[in-house]
């Protein structure tokens, strides 16, 4: 079974605030979560890898 990552791990990897994250999603600059398990968010551990190996995450500027 593919490891889950919550919202808090995810900024972590991402090294920005967790509401960043939630901007990028609105904006439909970072993958949705793959699962809602009550109210949090979670992704597949591949999909952030991938979205990070892409260098999807733009210039400082994004930030």
């Amino acid at each position: 079974m593919e490891s889950l990552l919550t919202l808090n791990e995810v900024a972590a990897l991402m090294r920005c605030h967790r509401i960043t994250i939630r901007r990028w999603i609105k904006a439909a600059k970072f993958p949705p979560p793959a699962v809602k398990v009550d109210r949090h968010p979670l992704w597949r551990a591949s999909t952030i890898e991938a979205f990070i190996a892409r260098g999807a995450f733009g210039s400082e500027n994004e930030r």
